[in-house]
């Protein structure tokens, strides 16, 4: 497999000894052919340049002379100039993705690698495998001169806070690709109480193609660092008007469990979150999975949740009890979870149980409505449930066996069943629940809107321009959110 190899110079006094003196390039380069010349596709020096400062020709002249003793060199090498090191090891980074690379091999002196390692954390992802070489003594004074153990903490420390503040400055400098960033909002949701919104992918600075540009999550299988995804967060919550330091997303574990924020310790997973408090922006994450937005504007309660759409073969069983013992219902053997009123759903084929019911089926939205009901006072006739953009019934199907599952809900979310795959409407099943759960039709805002210029339930797979999916774009692919926050 093809691997990078990084030389890192970037402080200046290393700039200097690497250009100036022949011996020390020769070591590094000699260093670089012992440990990686078969296998490396690129080489990158990393350079600083002062700000007003000329680059010198004569320094890559110098590395191409050498360059032909060298196998690593082989197929060429550059070198990358920014007076910021977050930038040389970004644009690294996209020249890293172009080619396909995702092996990188770092020859540094020990005094840079806590920065390095801090930068690594956070401009990339477990995508990529790092190696350190560590050249001891290579360049002058790097370890031979240092006066204690603590001088050198202390060193470290303030390497790394440098290294976050030049990160946040130089993403911050990036330009918005994709256009203006877009918040989406319902008619529905009081903008006099609640600040809320859907987002698209537009206005971000995420540039893989299935990332960009306005993702919201960062995961050790994408390519997306979290450094990134948190400048998109700090651009969103600029353009909304809410602190990105109160934001609280959920944490999807595909269920039902809801987060009372405030009443109850943090779960490690849930999938609903709910809050009278003011000025807390809570989230949930959506890409064909739909966003779903609560608000009671007597009582002054918001909510989110993430309602999936994964179905995953549990079991086989003709019907479901659900038993009622303080306020706690248990389905017997499979997991246990708190709700208010009791969800009565006695027909379920005997084909399967599965995430789906976790999620959509047996309903985090009534999940998330009873929780508000049970520890808010909120009244059910005044609660709003508003759907954002996810997976519409022209792009998403399931086997005939799984989708008998939705038919049983209501045979409208199951379109052309003869099908081997028929077309599953997961927005109906989630409205269907809703509904016999005791939230009014009116109160329900999704694709079925008499006026189509306010709805905000578009398909995510059939809008690449606006909306990042799952079904269309593959495991590598982009997260929107819906967030609400009650104003102070």
């Amino acid at each position: 497999m093809a691997e990078a190899v990084l030389i890192d110079v970037f402080d200046i006094k290393l700039n200097s000894e690497f250009f100036c003196d022949p011996k020390c390039m020769l070591n590094v380069f000699k260093c670089a052919d012992e440990n990686y010349g078969n296998c490396t596709k690129c080489v990158y020096i990393m350079c600083s340049q002062m700000l007003g400062s000329e680059r010198n020709g004569s320094q890559e002249e110098t590395i191409l002379k050498a360059a032909k003793n060298f196998q690593v060199l082989k197929h060429g090498f550059e070198v990358v100039w920014n007076s910021s090191k977050a930038a040389v090891l970004y644009s690294i980074k996209q020249k890293l993705d172009k080619a396909d690379v995702n092996i990188v091999n770092i020859i540094l002196p020990q005094s840079a690698v806590p920065a390095m390692d801090f930068y690594v954390d956070n401009l990339f992802t477990a995508v990529y495998r790092f190696e350190f070489k560590i050249l001891e003594k290579m360049w002058k004074g790097d370890g031979a001169n240092k006066s204690t153990l603590c001088q050198k903490a202390l060193n470290n420390e303030e390497d790394v806070q440098h290294a976050q503040r030049d990160i946040t400055k130089f993403l911050g400098s990036l330009q918005g690709l994709m256009g203006n960033l877009t918040i989406l909002k319902s008619s529905l949701i009081s903008d006099s109480i609640f600040i809320h919104g859907f987002t698209t992918r537009e206005g971000g600075i995420s540039y893989i193609a299935t990332l960009s540009s306005l993702n919201l999550f960062s995961s050790s299988k994408r390519k997306d660092p979290k450094a990134v995804v948190t400048e998109n967060l700090h651009r969103l919550a600029k353009a909304a008007g809410f602190h990105p330091d109160t934001y609280r997303p959920v944490k999807v574990d595909h269920a039902n469990e809801v987060w009372i924020v405030g009443k109850q310790p943090e779960p490690d997973s849930y999938d609903g979150i709910v809050t009278n408090r003011k000025g807390i922006t809570i989230a949930a994450p959506g890409a064909d999975c739909i966003p779903l937005l609560f608000s009671d504007p007597l009582k002054k309660v918001c909510g989110a949740a993430h309602s999936d759409c994964k179905v995953k073969r549990l079991c086989k069983r003709k019907y479901v009890t659900i038993f009622l013992e303080h306020r706690e219902y248990e389905r017997k053997d499979y997991w246990t979870f708190n709700i208010c009123t009791l969800l009565t759903i006695h027909f379920i084929p005997p084909f399967l149980i599965f995430s789906g019911w976790k999620g959509t089926l047996l309903g985090v939205a009534m999940a998330t409505v009873n929780a508000m009901v049970a520890e808010y006072g909120c009244s059910l006739t005044d609660i709003v449930v508003v759907m954002g953009p996810s997976v519409g019934p022209c792009c998403f199907t399931l086997p005939q066996e799984d989708a008998k599952a939705f038919h049983a809900i209501d045979p409208k979310c199951v379109r052309l069943p003869d099908l081997p795959e028929p077309y599953i409407d997961i927005r109906r099943a989630t409205r269907v629940l809703l509904e016999r759960g005791g939230v009014l039709p009116q109160n329900i805002q999704d694709d079925s809107v008499a006026d189509k210029s306010q709805n905000i339930t578009l398909c995510t797979s059939c809008h690449p321009e606006k909306f990042f999916s799952n079904v269309r774009d593959g495991i590598n692919f982009g997260t929107q959110i819906c967030f609400i926050t009650i104003k102070d």
